[in-house]
């Protein structure tokens, strides 16, 4: 979402409560959990709808 100094603010994919971590505690995501994100955010629709 943003940074200020040291202080990255986080959010939940989907919406949810922020919070936030150091630069350097985070890490890139692993391919498996870039899937689990295309996967949850990916829209599912009604049989007959594009």
């Amino acid at each position: 979402m943003a940074h200020e100094d040291d202080l990255i603010y986080l959010r939940p994919v989907g919406g949810g409560k922020e919070w936030t971590a150091r630069a350097e505690d985070l890490r890139p995501p692993t391919d498996s959990e870039c899937e689990s994100i295309r996967t949850l955010t990916t829209p599912v629709f009604p049989p007959g709808k594009p």
